[in-house]
């Protein structure tokens, strides 16, 4: 299915590696590829010049090989990534309940199937995280490091672990994300396209992508737009006097706003700090457990929904990480864990289903499917999974230390 879907777009020229194409075209030209028209809302490419050097050996290729082998390469990915995190919950892939497995390729199959088709690069950044989970769960710190300093250079919001490095008071592992991304971000790109032009690159994806978000720059219909499913994106479309879908006859004759309430800029940053702080201080909470691949499994899990929440825009393609999560839930929801546990984390997997599997077009059609959006449904569910795993993290945690003898 995904590959059927990869040839159609890739032969109407609609696969966002394609669309790149140009961007990385110039950038061998020694031209700009950065820059923000704020008439339009366009922007340039959106992330550092690594991820342009790394696509150009799939753009050397024509439209639909490149297409079609950038599919490919993601669909290995996307296989490695389930049974990776499969075989952390469990130990071993085998040991995984075989039913829960089915449901974890099932829950995922939207959000994957959409990504491998639409062409970006979410399951390349997802790979990073769960290699830097693996390693980590296995004491390989330097690897853990690196691999995190590698996502976070093809896409900024895995830097958040360099967070969790410091708070699991793991210097080395720290050290190593550092030493890599100055790796990956500076030494060979700069290398390749000479430092002084590369440096001024990354000056200009900096002025396009990161100042506004972090100046706090006034809300504008990109990050307001019902497909963008961060904190940001659903605080925006309630709180404040935004577009949360854009007029498209028939469905919506103009612009829609869906706010409770109006506030001043100032007000809406200063809610959105307090729920940002709120999600990083249950993550710090929850993120106490001695160092096992299960528990590194769950303990990334609550960074990647910190890095979906808390990113400037999440769109529905950004859930592959959803992954980690997912697997870790589905695990707790086998016979091994509590009542009252498996419960819960059924509960709340089944929750999030209906929130992301059932509010697609298909069921509710187009008008309905976006309204639900609008209203953060993806949102909705990265929170409760937050919630499920670090709750289940905490009482695995209470669980081990009760069985083990007291201290002399």
């Amino acid at each position: 299915m995904a590959l059927v879907q990869a040839v159609h777009k890739a032969r109407k020229g609609q696969c966002a590696i394609l669309k790149w194409r140009p961007a990385v075209e110039a950038l061998e030209r020694g031209e700009s590829i950065y820059g923000r028209d704020e008439q339009t809302l366009r922007e340039g490419f959106p992330t550092p010049p690594t991820t342009a050097l790394c696509l150009r050996p799939w753009l050397a290729l024509d439209d639909v090989a490149a297409g079609v082998l950038w599919a490919v390469f993601k669909l290995a990915l996307a296989w490695w990534m389930v049974a990776t995190c499969a075989r952390m919950a469990a130990g071993a892939l085998h040991d995984y309940p075989p039913w829960a497995l089915v449901a974890l390729i099932a829950l995922l199959a939207r959000v994957l199937l959409s990504d491998i088709a639409h062409g970006n690069i979410n399951i390349p950044v997802a790979a990073c995280v769960v290699a830097s989970a693996a390693s980590w769960g296995n004491g390989r710190e330097r690897a853990a490091g690196l691999w995190a300093a590698f996502g976070a250079t093809l896409k900024v919001t895995p830097a958040l672990l360099l967070a969790y490095f410091a708070w699991k008071r793991s210097p080395r592992s720290a050290l190593w994300m550092l030493a890599g991304i100055a790796l990956f971000a500076g030494v060979i790109p700069g290398a390749l396209l000479g430092f002084e032009r590369h440096f001024a690159l990354v000056g200009e994806w900096r002025d396009q992508m990161l100042e506004p978000y972090v100046s706090g720059a006034q809300l504008t219909r990109m990050q307001t737009e019902h497909i963008n499913q961060s904190l940001t994106g659903l605080l925006g479309r309630l709180l404040s006097e935004s577009t949360a879908i854009v007029a498209r006859p028939p469905h919506f004759e103009r612009d829609l706003s869906i706010h409770w309430i109006a506030l001043e800029h100032a007000d809406f940053k200063l809610v959105f700090y307090a729920c940002a702080a709120a999600v990083l201080a249950f993550v710090a909470w929850a993120a106490r457990s001695a160092r096992t691949p299960q528990a590194a499994l769950g303990e990334y899990a609550l960074v990647a929904l910190a890095m979906l929440l808390l990113s400037e825009r999440s769109w529905k393609q950004h859930y592959v990480t959803l992954v980690l999560p997912l697997a870790f839930l589905l695990s707790h929801a086998s016979g091994a864990a509590p009542a009252r546990v498996r419960r819960r984390s059924l509960a709340l997997v089944g929750f999030a289903f209906a929130l992301t599997g059932l509010t697609g077009e298909g069921l509710l059609g187009e008008r309905l499917s976006d309204l639900t959006e609008a209203y953060g449904a993806w949102t909705w569910a990265a929170l409760a999974l937050l919630v499920g795993v670090g709750l289940a993290l905490r009482e695995s945690r209470a669980a081990l230390r009760a069985t083990q003898p007291p201290a002399r």
